[in-house]
């Protein structure tokens, strides 16, 4: 057993500390130990964030050396690696104002245009295709239908998708994933709706379960129909607290036509639901399609514990909210605060946020393709997730949530390493057993 690289998050900050060396198993080492075995769980497909209309005006603004930067440490190989990403069908609150893809009470969707993403959001994924040479997994929401295709005739407040209305709106969607595939741009999934239990003052639109089904079964078909068999479908999209009851009835109508689920954070953690939804439907994904804190918020170990915890109750991918957002956590609007996005455009420099580091001590060194391990530890302070990747090295993620330095040791198989945390701190170790 060789580390060969050893890292630390404190007070904000990375540090590459000196690997330490693997040892037999001493008798006195058997009390405070984590471990982590050779037996492995998911697939992880990626890590990614939102290339919405704010994301890609900030891109917009930026220098050409400010640009190269971003893209490198959104996307590259020094930076966070993110590969699974989320892009906008229309408008969603972030983003400078509403729009819509078709003129008002246009039956006929003759009038579809996509000029809008255009002047942003299309330039900035294709820079963002081009630095990662094309390997990105890219997945689609709608925030609301066009006004005049839901009861309440309006994009915002909630609302629901009139019935008559299922498949001129599922045509809507393919016109959409169409006219991105002629940009260049291959949409690979789609989700039925954003946070379909939320009536919002911006964008939105409402389904209960038995509707997600009975349009999504309209969807699938209408996608096959067109040539568009090979986008998969995600339900739910909305908090993890009720992923349950919402997938426990879709599933059984769509079967095989749905490929899983989406979920956010915004309900607290629920991480059992989703040991739930894994043993209950282990060959449908699992999938983070967004979260975020809010501009301001600095609560210690949200991402982290997220990130980690998501890992190891049964999550395939995690996608986290804006790229970039500027000093105010904006543009948007429709609402009364901003976000936090990990890349933060103020005073014509690109900046590395708190929440950048959060997340570049996972999806930095966890690779599109690993299995994630199976791991346990002797105190709930020191959480720790692990994960195989493709090129045989092991990530290791441990976790200090306590307030105090703690000393344990990493044990695997017969061998062990000590190891100390600082409170509030996270580690990340790569190392190599030929056992696993």
């Amino acid at each position: 057993m060789r580390i060969f690289e050893q890292f630390a998050l404190k007070n904000d900050e990375i540090v590459r500390e000196q690997p330490s060396a693997f040892q037999k198993m001493p008798r006195e080492a058997m009390g405070a130990c984590v471990n982590v075995y050779p037996v492995k769980k998911q697939k992880v497909f990626g890590f990614g964030g939102a290339f919405t209309e704010s994301a890609a005006i900030n891109f917009a603004r930026m220098s050409c050396e400010e640009k190269e930067k971003t893209l490198e440490a959104l996307f590259g190989e020094s930076g966070l690696k993110y590969n699974f990403c989320r892009v906008c069908i229309g408008p969603s609150d972030f983003g400078q104002s509403s729009y819509s893809y078709v003129s008002e009470d246009d039956v006929t969707l003759e009038s579809f245009d996509i000029s809008r993403d255009k002047k942003y959001v299309i330039p900035f994924i294709r820079e963002a295709l081009r630095k990662t040479k094309g390997k990105m997994f890219l997945f689609a929401s709608p925030w609301s239908p066009p006004a005049f295709m839901k009861d309440n005739q309006s994009l915002f407040g909630g609302g629901k998708l009139k019935k008559d209305k299922y498949e001129l709106y599922a045509q809507y969607i393919v016109k959409f994933l169409k006219a991105y595939r002629e940009e260049g741009i291959a949409i690979s999934a789609v989700t039925l709706q954003n946070e379909p239990n939320a009536i919002q003052t911006w964008e939105s639109c409402l389904f209960t379960a038995e509707e997600e089904a009975e349009y999504g079964t309209v969807l699938y078909e209408i996608l096959n129909k067109n040539g568009l068999g090979d986008v998969r479908i995600l339900c739910w999209d909305h908090n993890k607290g009720n992923i349950f009851h919402r997938v426990s009835k879709i599933y059984p109508k769509m079967e095989e036509r749905i490929w899983g689920a989406g979920f956010h954070w915004y309900d607290g953690e629920h991480f059992d639901e989703l040991d739930l939804i894994r043993d209950l439907y282990p060959e449908k994904v699992l999938i983070e399609t967004e979260f975020c804190n809010g501009q301001g918020d600095r609560r210690f170990s949200f991402y982290k514990t997220e990130i980690l915890n998501n890992l190891k109750h049964g999550v395939n991918a995690i996608c986290e909210w804006n790229l970039i957002l500027d000093k105010d956590g904006g543009p948007y609007h429709n609402r009364n605060i901003g976000c936090n996005a990990p890349i933060v455009f103020k005073d014509k420099k690109a900046e590395l946020s708190d929440i950048y580091k959060e997340m570049f001590m996972f999806s930095h060194f966890i690779a599109a393709g690993a299995q994630i391990l199976y791991t346990s530890s002797y105190s709930s302070d020191i959480g720790i997730g692990a994960a195989k990747n493709p090129d045989g090295r092991i990530v290791v993620c441990l976790l200090n949530t306590g307030r105090d330095k703690t000393d344990f040791y990493l044990k695997i198989g017969e061998e062990y390493v000590a190891l100390d945390m600082d409170p509030m701190t996270v580690k990340t170790l790569l190392l190599l057993d030929e056992a696993f």
